[in-house]
């Protein structure tokens, strides 16, 4: 078996918090108000993107910010 080793951070930029409610027809909202968006079910009428939607957006917008 292969051991694990940590990667230590020298330095923590930024942390952020954000809630959920209700799963697919719920709502998520950070802490600071940055991001707040209402779900919406797939396939259903309604405002909002999917869930499934967001969870492809966090690492895209990660890699952007490294080129």
């Amino acid at each position: 078996m292969a051991q694990q080793t940590r990667t230590q951070l020298e330095k923590v930029l930024y942390t952020a918090t954000a809630h959920s409610t209700s799963g697919r027809d719920g709502a998520s909202r950070s802490d600071d108000a940055r991001l707040d968006v209402t779900l919406s079910t797939p396939g259903n009428p309604g405002t909002g993107p999917a869930p499934k939607e967001t969870f492809h957006l966090r690492p895209r917008s990660f890699f952007l910010e490294e080129e």
